[in-house]
């Protein structure tokens, strides 16, 4: 895959200004004549064009140009460029173009390893600037003019040139990241222009949002937050009594134990006291860059199952931060637009899609994307493998054409080339990311399952072991209105569990053997005993089995060994139902709690094993590129990664690019340092 640079591109840029200096880096603002374009470039081979003030109209005989050429359009951040020519009414042209942008040709070649965890200010720089000073320090000096909102003639001529040479040394950086990409990571690349115009068009629009609701969210958070500080304060001997003290009380306590109030929550160092050495708690692991012990927001995580005042404690910076994201910014948002929108900062590097018969797992079971209209769907949380029923939309992108195929006995899917794939490292098993056109070049471990947290159901540990006991040997009479239950054993191990569980979970049964038989143990429970969390439906397996907790998910799981399983020497055990549901949800619920299943060809069996829960990917056995024109989807979702089955097969796969919510646009700097989540 090549494109002739001198022949097949042209290199475009705007330069800005508003009535107010952080107008200038806002598209919308041209709607009510509050930011208009200062200067425009277009280049193309040698030549380099540009002009001062250039009027709405005046770009659209270029563009037509350009698209009855064929040619790709190239910039820098160019998703800002084309907002502001759909603000000046050129939407129409905007999406016929193609379109090539160097900043993200960039990120490709250098595969962008930060996460959303760097904080901002130690990220990568991925400015036009910053790639000057790297690839073309001796000819950068022409950045160093920044008074975009000059007036003055001789000052405009210097801005002109500016975004003259913005455009020239776009294209010829553009040329040589192009150059140095394999060409999946150009396919890739291609296909992640494409949402270019559609980012564009939000930067413009926005998104309609109410600030009733966002100060009925910021209430809530900040109660929930007040109500966890107080329980909090509740768990720490000493501080509930804090407002009766004593200046010099006062100073004892905070000296023998300095507790919650007298900390910083935002402070690491302060923080990792309190965890690690006031309240003792184990240590989860340290930062890469200080190898102190980490505070971050997966140690709280695991800590808080440890400790209920590390829970706490987790509720009150969650609570917090929440506030401060998606109320108070949210708020912020509004009230500096105008226009009751928020305009979010997008994150455009790396595109994430499968088909839409890959599965989304809800509530209610596992849905096809491509009928799935959005709500809560599993999603894992990186690094600690937790996984919760969260909110995500559904994104439905383009047809596609080249896909990296898997086909492993553990996950089988197809994926666009620049897919986010999780793996885990093959010595520490830490999480890490690739894009799925590397799957073809190393050997990685795919996670398959994580294990569930906020489930919170009615139905007992030992409820669901005899719901799991009830599933696979009883039946229901129906001889009277409400239902009673029967059970006949052969083996007396089965009968021994059966008078266990129903002895622990309070059930009241009657036990005979018939002469004619008497090799067979009758166990029976009348109508009068049934308990009313005794279902007839849960005959069948559902998603009733959510109805629980975490824990009586996982003794559901081990109990389906002891009735409709057989030992497997890997540990694990074969489960067998005549009733394929049967099979899919007890495999559904093994993903959730940590193990890993295989369904069988037949779909009467599956293999559920406690092994490590990774598909092991190798290139040269398991993966293949394809092409075949299919429409791509994903799911926009809160961690990152969900929860996917494809073709009967679990596992763990990344989103669609995440929006997030700034409190205002932009208000300082250049445009060419791109966009990112906030």
């Amino acid at each position: 895959m090549s494109i002739d640079f001198n022949t097949q591109v042209a290199g475009f840029d705007f330069e800005t200004q508003g009535t107010e200096g952080e107008f200038a880096l806002q598209p919308f603002r041209v709607l009510d004549k509050k930011a208009w374009v200062s200067a425009v470039a277009w280049t193309r081979g040698e030549r380099t064009l540009g002009k001062l003030f250039p009027t709405p109209e005046s770009h659209r005989p270029v563009l037509e140009a350009i698209i009855k050429e064929n040619l790709y359009v190239c910039g820098w951040n160019v998703a800002f460029d084309a907002a502001w020519l759909i603000a000046l009414g050129h939407e129409d042209l905007v999406f016929q173009i193609r379109w090539l942008d160097a900043m993200l040709l960039w990120k490709h070649w250098v595969v962008a390893p930060e996460g959303d965890d760097v904080p901002a200010a130690k990220r990568k720089s991925y400015s036009l600037e910053a790639a000057m000073h790297e690839f073309f320090p001796d000819e950068a000096g022409f950045k160093e003019f920044k008074n975009f909102q000059t007036q003055d003639p001789a000052e405009l001529q210097q801005l002109l040139f500016r975004c003259k040479e913005d455009t020239r040394f776009a294209v010829r950086l553009a040329e040589w990241f192009w150059s140095n990409l394999t060409d999946e990571q150009r396919q890739a690349a291609l296909i992640e222009a494409q949402c270019i115009p559609q980012v564009a068009k939000t930067y413009v629009m926005g998104i309609k949002s109410s600030a009733e609701l966002a100060e009925a969210l910021k209430f809530k958070l900040i109660s929930d937050g007040e109500d966890a500080k107080a329980k909090l304060l509740a768990l720490c001997p000493g501080t509930e009594f804090i407002e009766k003290m004593t200046p010099s009380q006062l100073k004892k306590l905070k000296a023998a134990h300095p507790e919650i109030d007298y900390v910083n929550l935002a402070s690491p160092a302060q923080l990792a006291t309190l965890l690690f050495e006031t309240w003792g708690l184990p240590v989860q692991g340290v930062s890469k860059k200080t190898q102190a012990p980490s505070t971050d927001k997966y140690t709280l995580y695991e800590l808080a199952f440890i400790d209920p005042r590390a829970k706490m404690l987790k509720e009150v910076r969650e609570a917090k931060g929440n506030c401060t994201k998606y109320a108070e910014g949210t708020l912020k948002s509004l009230e500096y637009n105008g226009d009751g929108c928020v305009r979010p900062g997008a994150r455009i590097f790396s595109t994430y899609c499968v088909p839409g018969d890959v599965e989304v797992f809800t509530r209610a079971g596992w849905v096809r994307l491509d009928m799935w209209g959005g709500g809560e769907i599993m999603q894992v949380h990186p690094h600690t493998r937790k996984m919760q029923f969260l909110s995500a939309e559904c994104y439905a992108g383009p047809e596609e054409s080249e896909w990296v195929r898997v086909k492993h006995s553990r996950l089988e899917c197809d994926f666009t080339l620049g897919h986010t794939v999780p793996y885990l490292s093959q010595k520490s098993y830490n999480w890490m990311t690739m894009k799925a056109s590397a799957l073809s070049m190393r050997r990685v471990h795919i996670p398959l399952a994580g294990e569930v947290t906020n489930l919170s159901g009615s139905l007992t540990s030992v409820q669901m072991q005899v719901l799991a006991m009830f599933q696979a040997d009883g039946y229901i009479s129906r001889s009277t209105k409400a239902p009673s239950y029967k059970f006949t054993f052969v083996k007396s191990r089965k009968v021994e569990r059966a008078r266990r569980l129903l002895g622990l979970a309070g059930v009241e049964y009657r036990e005979y053997v018939r002469k004619a038989y008497p090799e067979r143990v009758e166990i029976s429970i009348g109508t009068k005993q049934v308990p009313q969390w005794w279902r007839p439906e849960y005959k069948f397996l559902g998603p009733w089995v959510l109805d629980t907790t975490p824990i009586g998910l996982r003794d559901f799981v081990l109990e389906l060994e002891q009735w409709d399983g057989s030992t497997h020497v890997d540990g694990g055990f074969r489960y067998a139902s005549s009733i394929h549901s049967n099979v899919e949800w007890a495999a559904t619920a093994a993903h959730l709690v940590g193990f890993r299943a295989n369904i069988f060809g037949d779909k009467k069996n599956c293999h559920i094993s406690f092994e490590i829960p990774v598909a092991t990917i190798k290139p040269d056995k398991h993966v293949q590129k394809v092409e075949c024109l299919q429409q791509t989807y994903c799911a926009t979702t809160v961690t990152g990664f969900w929860l996917a089955r494809s073709n009967g097969r679990i596992f763990v796969t990344g989103n669609s690019s995440r929006m997030t919510y700034s409190s205002s646009q932009k208000k300082k700097g250049d445009k060419d340092l791109g966009t990112t989540a906030v």
